[in-house]
């Protein structure tokens, strides 16, 4: 069976993250999990706590919609494959503005992106990004988009 799990804010805490997974993983053994994160991921791939501290058991998959808390500018480099995502580690996914997913006959569709209420504090393209709210043009060109079927759940920070 395929089990669906879908939580918030990780921050980059992949270390706990990943003993949360191992413990879904050891309550599941026989099924494949997939979880979703609600943005603020902590996507930053120039800090190496995400190649060492975040451990995916083999029966999980992690999808990941960004958050306003993320590196923006190396997510918005990633190549991404046809639906729109892209493996960022062994078994993780991040899934960009308007992607989809089909899992256990359920559509989901990926709205990330929020406007930080504390970027006066941050550094602009260091800590803040520009692009990390939801754009018009985004919005505007999401809803064009033909989608196949109705989407059965949302996935959004």
């Amino acid at each position: 069976m395929e089990r669906i799990f879908i939580c918030g804010d990780v921050h980059g805490h992949f270390s706990a993250f990943s003993e949360h997974l191992k413990k879904l993983a050891q309550a599941y053994p026989e099924d494949m999990l997939s979880v979703f994160v609600c943005g603020d991921f902590g996507y930053w791939p120039l800090d190496l706590n995400m190649d060492k501290d975040l451990i995916v058991p083999d029966n999980v998959v992690v999808y990941f919609c960004p958050g306003n808390h993320e590196d923006w500018e190396s997510l918005n480099k990633l190549k991404l494959n046809d639906a729109g995502m892209r493996e960022v580690h062994p078994r993780v996914w991040y899934c960009s503005f308007g992607s989809t997913l089909t899992v256990r006959d359920k559509y989901f569709m990926f709205l990330g992106g929020a406007e930080s209420v504390d970027r006066f504090y941050r550094v602009p393209d260091v800590s803040w990004f520009k692009d990390e709210g939801i754009s018009e043009e985004a919005m505007s060109e999401l809803l064009s988009k033909k989608i196949h079927r109705p989407i059965d759940a949302v996935i959004s920070h």
